[in-house]
């Protein structure tokens, strides 16, 4: 048996190193790094009178492409 052949789209990405839309290619662990950078922040604005809140980074392309995928949606923290 003859060994598989790649795509022509696969070769395409495998040389260019980017999706057909055009975002980087990650390994799984690459992409759980890039993900693992969605964080949520608390601020404490300087007039103390104002309560602190949280907020949660805005995702890359790259990463919302990666949750669309998978479905996930990600909600700001309940206080």
């Amino acid at each position: 048996m003859a060994p598989a052949q790649r795509s022509t789209s696969a070769q395409a990405k495998a040389n260019s190193k980017r999706t057909p839309d055009d975002l980087p290619v990650h390994s799984f662990q690459t992409l759980l790094g890039d993900l693992a950078t969605i964080v949520s922040n608390r601020v404490q604005p300087k007039d103390a009178s104002t309560p602190t809140f949280d907020i949660i980074t805005v995702p890359t392309a790259l990463q919302q492409r990666a949750l669309d995928l998978l479905k996930v949606t990600i909600k700001p923290p309940t206080a």
